[in-house]
């Protein structure tokens, strides 16, 4: 009455994101704005007030469907067994639509392949600009072959975190 199920973590990139559902399925228009490169300005007793407009855009999102794939089985196997297969068929399913989303959300190149989302790497990675260096993930896994040119680990993701501007991070409340 026992299965042994092998297991696969697939990641956590999912949990940080924000899923929206749409009614129709359609691409969503999202639009954007960009006041990063206008500041105030210092005026004296009547002087004109100048101006500095925002630029506003927008993007699209693409509606994208993901899917477990198949899978056959016989009705005596379901009968038959001493476990939920049902249950245990879900499960498994829903790990392989997080392993596929988690794969994308991280190295996703905008081509259907990965539902043609760009992943936070490839993202990155095409942004230039401020880099953070790869320490590894030898420190999760043990494994010395795991050096920042051939993987990524918890410390790495931590770095990231504290490069990106202050403006993106969750408020700490700390004075």
């Amino acid at each position: 009455a026992e299965l042994i199920t092998k297991q696969k973590y697939y990641n956590g990139v999912s949990n940080i994101c924000r899923h929206i559902s749409t009614s129709t399925g359609n691409p969503l228009p999202w639009p954007n704005v960009d006041d990063t490169g206008n500041t105030g300005e210092w005026l004296t007793e009547g002087s004109a007030v100048g101006s500095a407009d925002p630029t506003y855009s927008n993007i699209t999102l693409g509606a994208n469907l993901l899917s477990s794939k198949q899978v056959k089985y016989s009705v005596q196997l379901e009968q038959d067994s001493a476990f939920d297969l049902v249950g245990m068929l879900s499960d498994s399913l829903a790990q392989r639509l997080g392993r596929t989303q988690g794969s994308a959300y991280c190295i996703g190149d905008g081509t259907s392949t990965y539902g043609t989302i760009t992943g936070i790497i490839t993202a990155l990675v095409a942004a230039g600009g401020r880099s953070v260096l790869a320490i590894g993930a030898n420190s999760n896994s043990g494994n010395s072959g795991d050096t920042d040119l051939t993987s990524v680990g918890t410390d790495d993701f931590s770095n990231l975190v504290a490069q990106l501007d202050k403006a993106y991070q969750k408020p700490t409340n700390k004075f």
